[in-house]
């Protein structure tokens, strides 16, 4: 059975998409792996500044949403590699392959007048890449229900806190986490360092099961949280 979508929360974040998409590409594409890639590498792209915007293969390796999303019959590096082979086709994004050391990245930009310009720059040698992170990958395996309840409540997942999220699963006891989210987002702070910091209060001063029961009846009346953090959650 599949599961049904709770709604958008509150106070989400937005991705922009380029009109002309809509009106030059989206009618032509017929694969659903290529819209999805399509999308992913927007929302990457497009909040990133400086001459060179880019999404490195292994950022999206490390994507849980993407890997999630291009999870099927086909393992996912083989259906990755066939979306962003139809997306550069299309010539929606260009690929990029950029040398680290004795192995080689590919990196992906969005067909811009900016970004040719900036590859051009690349291969001609005004520009170089530097502090080019490699970027870990996730595997299929790993369980995505704290994944997936952070990406409904929260926002989309990035490598960064994939990684935070992984390791607190580790430092704090089950079951933590869950509840940690639904503070945030009871709240209204819904931001993962507001998670984590709630996280460290708990094992700092202890943590009891009234917690988020008092903690709604404080917001009701503007009161403060005692401890640290406390101050952070005013109404």
């Amino acid at each position: 059975m599949k599961t049904k979508f709770s709604g958008f929360p509150p106070k989400m974040e937005f991705s922009a998409l380029p009109n002309v998409f809509y009106s030059a590409v989206l009618p032509h594409i017929t694969d659903i792996n290529e819209l999805k890639i399509n999308l992913y590498l927007f929302k990457e792209l497009l909040p990133k500044r400086g001459l060179l915007r880019f999404v490195s293969l292994d950022e999206l390796r490390a994507n849980i949403g993407l890997r999630n999303s291009l999870g099927g019959e086909k393992p996912f590096e083989t259906a990755l590699s066939e979306a962003l082979g139809m997306a550069t086709g299309r010539g929606v994004f260009l690929e990029f392959v950029a040398s680290k050391g004795r192995t080689e990245e590919k990196l992906y930009f969005l067909n811009d007048e900016a970004s040719r310009k900036a590859i051009a720059k690349l291969q001609n040698g005004e520009l170089k890449l530097d502090n080019l992170k490699p970027v870990k990958a996730v595997t299929a395996s790993e369980p995505a229900d704290i994944f997936r309840l952070y990406e409904e409540n929260i926002g989309m997942l990035n490598p960064i806190v994939a990684d935070q999220l992984k390791q607190a699963e580790q430092d704090y006891p089950p079951g933590w986490i869950k509840e940690a989210i639904e503070e945030a987002v009871l709240n209204e702070k819904r931001n993962w360092r507001y998670i984590l910091r709630i996280l460290e209060r708990w094992s700092q001063e202890g943590k009891s099961g009234t917690h988020r029961r008092d903690s709604a009846q404080e917001k009701g009346t503007g009161k403060y949280f005692a401890g640290k953090y406390g101050h952070m959650v005013r109404r």
